[in-house]
């Protein structure tokens, strides 16, 4: 019996258990799932926190091509919903055109260095995002969209690593 366990986790590991550090400021787009706060996640994540919120989201990216459409790169926070009230699952998402993708990536790349807060995308279905930098909070990057205001921290080197994984699906977008 232990044999077949052995061999099991021989054949089952190089494909499945990547270590998640919310420290790490580098994207791998080798990484397909990690374990974070007892759950699978999608690809290499970068983790977040919404304003109002106390538990931790991860990011997902991808590229996309919808129909009728120039590829893009789709960029959404998701977070668990509260178990004391399911709403609270709320997340954000961007859609955007490979040109701004890389300026995204850009301006999250720096961090602390961001001097002020710059326009990212603004559409009428998905608001209006902005990232910059408070001293206290990160990098933010904050959604406006109907009178409403949604805002997502990442520590610096967590905007890192989602700059590296948007300027990656980017270049995948591009290649389709």
């Amino acid at each position: 019996m232990i044999r077949i366990h052995a061999l099991l986790l021989l054949v089952v590991s190089p494909f499945s258990l990547h270590a998640f550090d919310p420290e790490d400021d580098t994207f791998d787009p080798e990484v397909k799932t990690v374990i974070a706060d007892g759950s699978t996640r999608l690809g290499d994540p970068s983790p977040f926190f919404r304003e109002g919120y106390d538990e931790r989201g991860f990011t997902h990216v991808q590229a996309s091509k919808p129909e009728g459409s120039d590829p893009m790169v789709q960029v959404s926070f998701l977070k668990m919903p509260d178990a004391d009230d399911p709403a609270k699952a709320l997340g954000g998402a961007m859609f955007l055109p490979i040109e701004n993708a890389k300026a995204f990536a850009t301006e999250l790349a720096k961090g602390a260095a961001l001097e002020k807060p710059v326009e990212v995308w603004d559409t009428e279905w998905a608001g209006k995002w902005t990232v910059s930098y408070q001293k206290d909070k990160g990098v933010v990057l904050e959604q406006a969209m109907n009178g409403q205001v949604a805002r997502y921290f990442l520590s610096a080197n967590a905007a890192k690593k989602l700059a590296g994984a948007v300027e990656y699906f980017a270049g995948e977008a591009g290649k389709e």
